[in-house]
């Protein structure tokens, strides 16, 4: 099957997204935070596989941001 290519500039798109409709914006606005959130979930499951983080560490971590927030409000 013949394959076609097609170059696009980011002007271009740009140029698509300011015609569209302000209801056609948002939800391609819509659709993409998703797709990002998506990709940044997954970011975050991979790095948490690789970099195994233990409950006593996390409890660790809370404790002394809840006692430098005690301190900065105590000024």
């Amino acid at each position: 099957m013949p394959q076609i290519a097609i170059e696009i500039r980011p002007e271009q798109i740009e140029q698509v997204i300011r015609e569209m409709s302000p209801a056609e914006q948002k939800e391609l606005e819509r659709k993409l935070w998703a797709i990002r959130m998506d990709r940044l979930v997954g970011k975050m499951r991979k790095n948490a596989r690789k970099n195994k983080v233990t409950q006593a560490k996390i409890n660790k971590i809370c404790e002394q941001v809840r006692q430098e927030l005690y301190e900065k409000n105590r000024r």
